[in-house]
Formats: C-alpha cells, structure tokens, sequence
C-alpha cells in the first residue's frame, strides 16, 4: 500500500473531469490517500473526496450509480439554479454578454448621429431625437440596466453571491449533523484536507487546513476559493476580502511539503491538471486579449511551482477550447464528456512505467 496525496488545479465548472481522473484513481487498490487539497472548483472535489464521496467508472450502468456518488453530485450541480440572485439569471448571462457586444457598434453610430444633432436647429433636433430614439431603441433599452450593475459591483464587488451553493454544498459535507471543520475531518477520517484562497492584503497563498485553520467551516473556506473576481462576490473575514485562490496558486503542488518531508521518504503525489486546448489568436478582439492575460497569470506560476519537485504523477486532462471556467451552462452531455476525458487521461497516466514506479504499481 503507497500513502499518497492528491491535489486538483482549479478551473471552474471545468473541474468536473477531475472527478472522471479520480474515478480511475480510486480503482487502484494498492493506493491509500493520505491528503487532498484544491483551488476553486479543484477544492470541492478534493473536500468531497475528503470527506469519503467515490467517483464511479464511467462505464457503471445507470442504476449503480447512488446519489451518493461524486458523479451525481457534480452533475446536479447547477450554477442556473444556485446563482440566481444576480441582476442577470445566471442562465442568461452569456447570452446577454453576446447581445451586448453586438450592440456596441449600433451604439457607436447612435453617438455619431446624435454627435450630427448637436449643432442642428431646436425644431429639427426634436423631430431628429425621437426618430433616433426609436431606430436604436432595443440596443438603447439594453443599456438602461447598466447604472443599477456598476451599483452593484461598488457595493458587492460581484454579479453573483455564493451563499446558496455553499448550502447545496454543505448538505453533503456536514453528514453528521454537524458543521464540518478541518479538524473534525481529520479526526473522523484520518485525512488531511487544504484549500487555497486569495487574500488581498498578502502576497502569500491563503492556505486553509488543520493547521493554520483547524475550527474553520470547510465549506466557508471553499467559499473563499471559489470566489472568481467580478463574477462572484468576495469572501468577507472581517475588514478583509478573499477571493478565486486561483489569483495566488491555481495548482499548489507544493501544499505538502511539509508533510511529505515530515514523513522521511517524498511521498508521491499525484496532481491532477486541466490542460486547455489551444485556441489561435490574434488578440485583435479585447475579449481574446483578456483571457489571454488571464490563462499567462494563471499558467504561468503553475509550471514554475511543478519545476524542480520529485515523486509527483502528473494527470493532464484535455479540455476542449471553448469550455472556459465560467461556462457554466453545460449539459449532461458536456459535463459527461469532461468526466470520459478525465477517465480516459489518468487511465494514461496510469500505464506510463515511470508513474506506476512512483506510485509503487510495478
């Protein structure tokens, strides 16, 4: 039996193939998992997996698949229905992002034309102004919601609050009827469980666990971890805000070291990534140019934070380009891709001689 830690990259609503990895993981009885840790999405599954939840093989019937399950759990999370209190139903949010981009030319030709009116007579302005009141009525109408949203972003500092998933989340973590903490964890099931946040005020990673943070809530810890800026509101402690630990380290493989060294042998530990296909750009489009600056600051400390560390078996999961971390409107059929296609990379994983070494599968 190897002892061996696990730790899930973060990724939005793309960390459902986590599950599928696991799945594959789970199936290798001569593994026992000492620790989970994640950032964002990485750190539900890591506290859920923590907490006992199994992800099944893709290829179990229907019906032998419990509510139980990790699959389920992850497939009945459903981001339409749990953040639905912004000023925009969570469902329709990319729809009206699309609608507003293409109405950000009809705009401009709006401000020209009233550009033209300003020197225009009194009389001519007035018949001119409703005609052109009534030519861009629908972009114009489409603008009108847009003071009540800065408002909003001024105050809470988010589109979307997160508290109602947290329930959702904590009707499976707490099955004891108890408020689940990173002690009582580790207590109950000998399993060491660490999530990562952001904090603003520190240049370090928040790193959440039995140490540091042992009577804390682990829900309230994954709440601050998910916390995507802008999209989702912030994580209050206080005077102080936290936020998407991703900001810090979306893939903290070093979260162990301290017990891997502890343990007098490196420990393998196994990280699980989502390796986004590449998409071309030629970042003409702002939109490109933006999640271009958003994957450098999160790809980047990632690969710095892999250099140099040994006993480590790395999963990388393809994601396809157009599933970003917010796309969370994915059906079942999307979410099951995602799932087959971390099934299918840590069966890979798994074959390769040098990881089966690390792990002790030889």
């Amino acid at each position: 039996m190897t002892d061996v830690f696990a730790v899930f990259e973060g990724g939005g609503i793309k960390g459902i193939a986590h599950v599928g990895a696991l799945a594959r993981f789970q199936e290798e009885t001569n593994l026992q998992f000492r620790g989970y840790a994640g950032t964002s999405a990485g750190a539900i599954v890591a506290a859920l997996a923590a907490v006992g939840y199994r992800a099944r093989n893709p290829s179990s019937r229907p019906f032998s698949i419990t509510p139980q399950d990790l699959n389920m759990i992850m497939e009945q999370l459903d981001f339409a229905k749990l953040l639905g209190d912004g000023p925009v139903p969570f469902n329709k949010l990319r729809a009206n992002i699309e609608s507003f981009r293409s109405a950000i030319p009809r705009l401009v030709e709006a401000g020209k034309e009233l550009q033209k009116l300003a020197n225009a007579g009194k009389f001519k302005r007035w018949r001119s102004t409703r005609a052109l009141l009534q030519k861009y009525q629908p972009e114009l109408e489409m603008i009108q919601g847009l003071p009540d949203l800065l408002q909003r972003f001024s105050v809470k500092k988010g589109l979307y609050e997160t508290g109602a998933l947290v329930t959702w989340l904590e009707g499976y973590l707490n099955r004891s009827g108890d408020r689940l903490t990173f002690q009582s964890l580790l207590d109950t099931n000998k399993i060491i469980l660490k999530i990562v946040a952001t904090d603003l005020r520190d240049p370090k990673p928040r790193v959440f666990g039995p140490i540091h943070s042992r009577n804390t809530e682990v829900a309230l810890a994954i709440q601050a971890s998910i916390s995507i800026p802008l999209c989702f509101c912030p994580y209050p402690e206080g005077s102080n805000l936290l936020v998407d630990g991703g900001l810090r380290s979306n893939y903290p493989l070093w979260i162990f070291d301290t017990e891997r060294q502890e343990s007098g042998v490196e420990l393998p530990i196994i990280g699980f990534r989502l390796q986004q296909d590449v998409e071309v750009h030629n970042y003409s489009k702002l939109e490109d140019y933006i999640w271009g600056l958003v994957n450098a600051a999160l790809e980047g400390p990632s690969w710095l934070q892999r250099k140099g560390m040994k006993n480590v078996v790395e999963v990388r999961v393809p994601i396809p380009a157009n599933v970003r971390a917010t796309s969370f409107d994915l059906g079942n059929m999307e979410k099951g891709y995602l799932f087959l296609s971390g099934y299918s990379a840590a069966t890979a994983a798994l074959l390769n001689a040098d990881n089966r070494a690390i792990l002790g599968l030889t």
